[in-house]
């Protein structure tokens, strides 16, 4: 059984010793728990793989700028499904807000440098508040919104009166 595979690498691949393989395990058993559409499993999977990735992300030296952005390459699926588990969870808002921050990462790393995913989350223009989004409307106005993940693209539509996701 491929889940059972995948644990006995986990138990093997240690973080202190293998962090980076056992990330690349904890990304294809995400993938195998939402093929079986095991959701709860996905979940907590995805959130290790989350936090892992951001220690690995903060042990890059500063100038490990290729580094941190071939991890980042490597590793996107875990900050992409973040948005899919948050509109399962029917937390529309922060899937919005999450997929805006993923857009907006690429772009920083680009224009001014790699930022920690603390400075990204604390810059309003780069992970704003849904009622920053909400003051670029008025009744006339919406915004189309897309996102690319591993299980499709999401659309957002976003209205003065609310905030339609559509995947």
């Amino acid at each position: 059984n491929a889940i059972n595979s995948y644990h006995c690498a986990l138990e093997t691949l240690t973080v202190e010793q293998f962090p980076e393989l056992r990330l690349e395990v904890i990304q294809d058993l995400v993938k195998v728990y939402l093929a079986k559409e095991d959701k709860d499993n996905a979940d907590d999977y995805l959130f290790q793989g989350l936090q892992l990735l951001n220690q690995l992300l903060d042990q890059v030296p500063i100038k490990g700028k290729n580094q941190r952005l071939r991890l980042e390459a490597k590793f996107l699926t875990f900050r992409q499904l973040t948005v899919n588990v948050l509109l399962e969870k029917g937390e529309i808002i922060e899937a919005l807000r999450n997929s805006e921050l993923e857009k907006n990462r690429r772009l920083t790393h680009i224009i001014e440098g790699y930022k920690t995913e603390t400075q990204l989350k604390t810059d309003s223009k780069i992970y704003p508040s849904y009622k920053q989004i909400e003051s670029l409307l008025n009744p006339e106005k919406a915004i189309i919104y897309w996102f690319n993940s591993p299980m499709g693209l999401i659309t957002f539509i976003i209205k003065q009166n609310g905030l339609i996701p559509l995947n």
